[in-house]
């Protein structure tokens, strides 16, 4: 598992920290199979107009592809992939019901 922080707007540290796991995931695998690899969460939500988070299927397609050619190059298979979005969703959430609620008289 992986937390490169939260509220994580722009792509480059989710690849940056895919090509690092892949590596660890790589040195993991001398020893064993590794049924999964976490890649995490920590992406952004958009709390106010002016939050602009890359948008779920960006971040997606940049973790994936990099995880495809970092593996590649060091002549492993692709593995299952897991990311944690909970945090996101529920964040989403809270946010929808907050804005919602009608001020208490």
């Amino acid at each position: 598992h992986s937390h490169i922080g939260s509220q994580i707007f722009a792509v480059e540290g989710f690849i940056e920290a895919a090509k690092r796991l892949i590596e660890l995931h790589a040195e993991l695998l001398k020893n064993g199979p590794v049924p999964e690899l976490n890649l995490g969460g920590g992406f952004g939500v958009s709390y106010t107009e002016q939050d602009k988070p890359a948008q779920i299927e960006e971040i997606a397609y940049a973790i994936t592809e990099t995880v495809e050619a970092e593996c590649v190059k060091r002549g492993i298979d692709v593995p299952a992939l897991a990311l944690n979005r909970v945090d996101t969703l529920l964040a989403q959430q809270v946010s929808l019901s907050i804005t919602l609620a009608p001020p208490k008289m």
